[in-house]
């Protein structure tokens, strides 16, 4: 991954890195590619790849890079991307949209060309790991938290004995009061009954002495 024009590698690190986010793709995603510097330092030029982090002597390239302007070209396929012509920048950031079939984990390889004769290779970025899982898109409906049926249910229990408790009290003090009451109209018809009879052995007590006495009398 070195341009046709030349140059060469400088000895010390590289102060270029290549980031992807997320680190993880499943087949058809789109995942962000940015091109950095740890020190805001600009960079004329450079080539990025998509290639096999399983194999890494394999050339074949990855998953297609998009390129909606003519700032940019791919000139190993959709691939790979790099610049049309020189142009100044200390942050570049691209769409790379994952294969439709998975095949394997992945890492991106960068190229910067810092000025004309000054050329960083071999730039890596940590490996993104492909998935199989399907996308599980996050929820936008509130979830209904279960709520508890015991405390109502018990509550209702109770309540439902109370009132049958209370119920079968009243049935039982309206039971005794009838019976109370019952118990007072034949005790009343009772002593009626004696007053009655009083009364009447009583006059008849009366009138017999009467007639006695009428008897003495005649």
């Amino acid at each position: 991954m070195t341009p046709r024009h030349g140059g060469t590698k400088p000895t010390t690190p590289a102060p270029f890195r290549v980031t992807v986010t997320p680190g993880i793709f499943r087949p058809g995603d789109v995942l962000d590619v940015t091109i950095s510097s740890s020190d805001s330092r600009m960079f004329k030029g450079f080539l990025l790849e998509a290639r096999s982090a399983n194999n890494p002597s394999s050339t074949e390239l990855i998953g297609t890079f998009s390129n909606e302007t003519s700032k940019y070209k791919q000139p190993c396929g959709v691939g790979s991307l790099t610049h049309s012509r020189p142009d100044d920048a200390a942050v570049k950031i691209f769409k790379w949209t994952a294969p439709s079939t998975v095949q394997g984990n992945v890492k991106f390889r960068l190229t910067v060309v810092e000025y004309f004769s000054a050329i960083y290779t071999n730039i890596e970025s940590s490996t993104i790991v492909a998935s199989t899982a399907n996308t599980i898109a996050p929820s936008t409906t509130p979830t209904n938290t279960p709520v508890s049926t015991t405390a109502t249910t018990t509550t209702r229990a109770t309540s439902s004995t109370t009132a049958a408790t209370t119920l079968s009290t009243t049935l039982t003090l309206s039971t005794r009061l009838s019976t109370t009451l019952m118990l007072s109209t034949k005790s009343s018809s009772a002593a009626t009954t004696t007053t009655a009879q009083t009364t009447l052995t009583t006059r008849g007590k009366k009138m017999g002495g009467n007639e006695l006495n009428s008897t003495s009398l005649g």
